[in-house]
């Protein structure tokens, strides 16, 4: 897949955000819960004046009983506020309730409301190179976990190999040391996050103090400013520490999260290499006659080309073998077919359409592949022949499974069609897999069919087997064949030999063994004929 970034480079918080914006009814309902819930957090500290001037010291019931019916009143819509909004987000509603808290200080006491944000700027500017740090770290320590599960994942994956060199002590070691580079690494990340509750204690205990020596000589030496104001103030400042700590709680999580959300949002930002057309068109009734016209492809820019320059023609029904060593781009040909890639330079059309001129999910429904490795997702045998065949019968499945000659085994098993197949598969034989894989194929019914190496890694018996599936599997099909073993394509109607992604020779195999080149070599090489 080819990357293409994007012209104006948005940070990750900024392309949430944009994101977060296509479910903007839900947002602006969050943003009203968590008002909501912040007001009613407030509540307490603002009728805790009248509670103390109205209700302690002025002795009136009634004022009691509106304080307090005020209190469960607000806790009860708090309650179902809180319950919507956890559900959706969190940290907004902390910082809304401090930002409301902080307006009803300024409205009880403009000079104690400043002494409070004396501090707070401080505090903000070292938790800032905390959280700074926090990223550095956490970036790292992603790195690292990653190259510990691609060791962890490589060395079970060669496990045979570990077995057979003896070397399972050096992957052991290999794991320990990787293992104690991310160990460190979040060590080093806990002692940094650490250093927050310490540096939020001392600044909330010093603001307390300094309001409470300040506010309580107030009390004392002016008649305006009551008890009931300073406790006012001081349990709204005791309720603004708890959802300002964690607003930089979140904040350390969030630091701590972005490494991850730059990856997620440089995958979202990548543009795939294949595109469909804006002006695609239907696949249609089109004859699966294929011309390949000065067709050129390559991996990368700096690399040479893997296809260069192909010209030649399948025609509806005609079975085109490619043959070739190791490299010389059989595979990276008919990968083009289905734009798994997209062409560099010149053309594939079907019944004269370029093929990027149609829509790629109908292009890819008219053909089928077998490769040489088949996988097999985790499920039943039934489950694996349906994928991607849309809506047909058990019967249907039956009837592939009989022509790829998969059905007798298959009822040989305790749970016939519903027997698991295992993870990629494994709990079947090669050639059982290649057989439900040509089940598949056979049941989508493609007028294109794609078989690369279908044979090449099986037994004598299961080779004969799947090559009379096949058989049956090309019949009246355009079928364009990867082959390694010759035999199984000499009576192909044209056989295309390549070299460093050329076309060398081309013919029937009759054709290509009346003379010298390199088909014939490989015969020979194959059946040992000079």
């Amino acid at each position: 897949m080819k990357k293409i970034k994007l012209k104006v480079q948005k940070t990750s918080l900024k392309k949430m955000f944009d994101y977060g914006m296509k479910y903007k009814y839900r947002f602006i309902l969050i943003v009203v819960l968590s008002l909501i819930v912040s007001l009613t957090k407030a509540l307490p500290a603002w009728l805790s004046k009248s509670l103390m001037d109205d209700v302690l010291i002025a002795k009136d019931m009634k004022m009691l009983i509106l304080v307090s019916g005020g209190l469960v009143i607000a806790t009860i819509i708090k309650g179902f506020s809180m319950y919507y909004k956890e559900i959706f987000f969190q940290i907004l509603p902390e910082f809304l309730t401090v930002t409301v808290l902080l307006i009803g200080l300024f409205r009880i006491d403009v000079v104690l409301a400043l002494m409070t944000l004396i501090l707070l700027p401080a505090m903000m500017t070292i938790l800032k190179r905390i959280l700074k740090k926090i990223k550095k770290t956490a970036r790292k320590r992603q790195d690292q976990r990653g190259e510990l599960n691609s060791l962890i994942q490589e060395s079970l994956s060669g496990i045979r190999v570990v077995k057979a060199f003896a070397t399972e002590q050096d992957e052991i070691k290999k794991y320990e040391e990787k293992n104690m580079e991310v160990l460190n690494t979040e060590y080093r990340n806990k002692k940094v996050e650490a250093r927050i509750s310490p540096i939020n204690e001392v600044v909330t205990t010093t603001l307390t103090v300094g309001v409470l020596l300040y506010g309580g000589n107030k009390v004392i030496a002016d008649t305006n400013f009551t008890a009931g104001d300073l406790v006012s103030f001081l349990t709204s400042l005791g309720l603004m520490f708890e959802p300002l700590k964690k607003v930089i709680k979140r904040g350390s999580e969030l630091m701590s999260i972005m490494p991850s959300a730059d990856r997620v949002m440089e995958l979202l930002d990548e543009v795939p290499g294949v595109v469909e057309r804006e002006n695609a068109i239907d696949y249609g009734n089109r004859l699966p006659k294929i011309k390949f016209k000065d067709l050129k492809f390559k991996y990368g820019k700096d690399l040479d080309y893997a296809i260069d320059n192909i010209n030649f023609e399948a025609n509806a029904g005609e079975i085109v073998a490619l043959v070739g060593r190791s490299g010389s781009g059989k595979t990276t040909l008919v990968n083009l077919i289905p734009r798994f890639y997209e062409i560099e330079d010149g053309s594939i059309t079907i019944d004269g359409m370029d093929i990027r001129n149609l829509k790629i999910k109908e292009l890819r429904d008219h053909i089928g592949i077998v490769p040489q490795e088949t996988f097999l997702f985790s499920g039943s045998i039934y489950s694996n022949i349906l994928y991607g065949a849309g809506d047909v019968t058990k019967e249907d499945v039956i009837n592939a499974a009989k022509m790829a000659n998969a059905h007798n085994f298959i009822i040989e098993f305790e749970n016939g069609y519903d027997q698991e197949v295992g993870e990629r598969g494994t709990l079947m034989s090669g050639g059982q897999k290649q057989r439900i894989a040509i089940a598949r194929a056979l049941l989508k019914n493609p007028e294109i069919m794609i078989l690369d190496e279908a044979t090449s890694a099986l037994d004598t018996e299961s080779e004969r087997l799947v090559q009379d599936a096949l058989e049956k599997l090309m019949v009246g099909r355009t079928t364009f064949v990867i082959a390694h073993r010759l035999s199984t394509i000499v009576n192909a109607d044209k056989i295309v030999v390549m070299d460093k992604g050329k076309i060398a020779e081309s013919g029937s195999h009759k054709e290509l063994l009346s003379h010298e080149g390199i088909y014939k070599k490989l015969y020979e090489t194959q059946f040992g004929e000079k």
